[in-house]
């Protein structure tokens, strides 16, 4: 596959709609993708499929761990990402609220900077894993935080 197949480039706002709807519908897709896959999959097509500074911007943006994704912490805690982080180089940690609590170093309703602490995100985990929670947790974590 050419990255045009029409022989003449697409409206760069028409090239960054490609690379947004392919992120989109592969988060919700069937199988309920995690973000982390999504990622993978436009930076696997960049330069193929999209334009290689679009994708780039799109996950420079979005951060490898976008807001609303579920993680899962080094310590074995999960999270819900509000925030890519301030600190682009350092993609694995973002501000997560924490939502389970699995070594007793937060509490549950928690917002955690993760660049202040000695945690990471080390993988997302798939949406679908905690159904109509993940809203929930979302949107409290959106209003604890304003």
């Amino acid at each position: 596959t050419q990255l045009y197949d029409s022989g003449s480039a697409p409206h760069p706002y028409t090239q960054l709609l490609g690379v947004v709807d392919r992120y989109d519908s592969t988060l919700l897709s069937s199988q309920g993708a995690p973000a982390q896959a999504a990622i993978d999959l436009l930076v696997k097509q960049a330069g193929k499929r999209f334009e290689p500074t679009l994708t780039a911007a799109m996950v420079k943006c979005v951060g490898i761990f976008p807001p609303c994704t579920p993680v899962l912490l080094t310590s074995g805690d999960v999270g819900v990402v509000i925030h890519p982080g301030s600190d682009p180089s350092k993609a694995s940690a973002p501000v997560v609220f924490v939502v389970e609590t699995e070594s007793g170093k937060f509490e549950a309703g928690q917002v955690v900077d993760l660049l202040e602490t000695d945690e990471a995100a080390v993988q997302s985990l798939p949406r679908n894993r905690f159904g109509p929670r993940l809203r929930t947790w979302f949107l409290a974590c959106c209003v604890s935080t304003e």
